[in-house]
């Protein structure tokens, strides 16, 4: 009789309690995927940011002034510049939110060349003044098409007084760099700025593409300075610092992941200690007759140690399948609180490798006394017990 066929049957004698030691395991486990898969989201917050790339913004929330961009470009190192004017906008009720950046379309383009859009439809953005290129999840999302006119409204009116804005949709683009969908679109900042109430003349901030990566905080330094003393001081940021600060700015995720995932090890190595005290407890009889049959101490040990294995795996298989399943709904979670927490929704390989090791930890040391016991159990003892 092979060990699995003894582990097997030992299992499902007594069937209630491995389905609920294996349930109780697969949450175990569903939480370790889905917490270090959070974790990792936030330690590679930057990992979607451009080295090249630096955000311009106001140091004490300003605005900056458009006139400003001239002294930027004329700066050493810095190769293009663009700028964002930001038009929060919804569509019809508040669930349906559009971010419209109000730029310069060539320069947006170029500088931010994750966005992928034809020459033909940055064409008509640039010489339609009311145009507005949409990522193409919020085209689908809302029923969008080129050649279509949408009416939005937004908390930033018009100098009437008016809160809804007219575009026209002359183009749709994608992105790679935004995996998360950020409902974003694309218009003219000279029809946004020509029409606001106020702040006319002003951006959110300024995007700037350095020659060199090696040299952008150097570069980075030199725009600070130079508008040091000026009416809107800036704080300029390497896109990768921009990201790394704004996740921290939501708390400290991964002191508080790692926290919990210690707390649920521990509570899976109590529950299978349990399991596999109460195990053997139960067969010491059997492990006498085993060994009087010639199974050696070493395959009582192992039977044991197989026992807490199939629990184990078969828990880590069911919580990280699971925990590959919901964390698509979760990583969609975490690119709307932030861009920069963009993943691809997928659990990661090496988070699914941790938590089969983790799996196989966890049989090492819970199984360990039990086994031992089973091991240096006297046959003329246990069936001295058993009477």
């Amino acid at each position: 009789m092979s060990l699995w066929t003894l582990v097997w049957a030992e299992l499902w004698r007594r069937p209630e309690r491995t389905t609920f030691t294996v349930i109780s395991l697969a949450v175990g486990f569903l939480l370790f995927g889905l917490l270090q898969s959070v974790n990792a989201a936030f330690g590679a917050a930057g990992g979607h940011a451009h080295a090249d790339r630096l955000m311009v913004s106001g140091r004490f929330g300003n605005s900056l002034p458009l006139a400003d961009l001239p002294r930027i470009e004329r700066i050493s190192g810095v190769k293009q510049v663009t700028w964002l004017g930001l038009l929060p906008t919804q569509y019809r009720d508040p669930t349906q939110f559009v971010l419209v950046l109000a730029t310069s379309p060539a320069r947006f383009f170029s500088v931010l060349d994750e966005f992928k859009t034809s020459a033909a439809e940055l064409s008509r953005l640039t010489n339609t003044r009311t145009g507005l290129i949409v990522l193409d999840t919020v085209a689908k999302r809302f029923g969008w098409k080129v050649g279509d006119q949408v009416s939005v409204s937004s908390p930033i009116t018009a100098g009437d007084g008016n809160p809804n804005w007219t575009f026209n949709i002359v183009g749709i683009v994608t992105s790679s760099g935004n995996p998360s969908e950020q409902p974003i679109a694309v218009g003219n900042f000279a029809y946004f700025d020509a029409n606001r109430a106020r702040d006319v003349g002003t951006v959110a901030w300024f995007y700037v593409r350095v020659a060199d990566p090696r040299r952008a905080a150097t570069v980075g330094r030199a725009i600070d300075r130079l508008f040091a003393n000026s009416p809107a001081p800036t704080m300029s940021q390497q896109e990768s610092a921009f990201a790394a600060q704004g996740a921290a700015e939501i708390g400290d995720v991964k002191w508080l992941t790692s926290a919990v995932t210690i707390a649920v090890f521990f509570a899976m190595l109590f529950l299978t200690s349990n399991v596999m005290f109460e195990s053997v407890r139960e067969r010491t009889a059997e492990f006498a007759v085993l060994k009087t049959l010639g199974y050696s101490d070493g395959h009582v040990l192992l039977l044991v140690e197989l026992e807490a294995l199939a629990l184990c795996l078969s828990g880590s298989i069911i919580g990280l399948g699971l925990a590959a399943v919901a964390f698509h709904f979760v990583g969609q979670t975490l690119g709307r609180m932030s861009e920069f927490l963009a993943t691809a929704n997928v659990l990661s390989p090496a988070i699914i490798v941790a938590g089969v090791g983790l799996a196989v930890a966890l049989t090492l040391i819970a199984a360990a006394i039990p086994a031992w016991a089973a091991k240096r159990l006297v046959i003329v003892d246990a069936l001295r017990l058993r009477v």
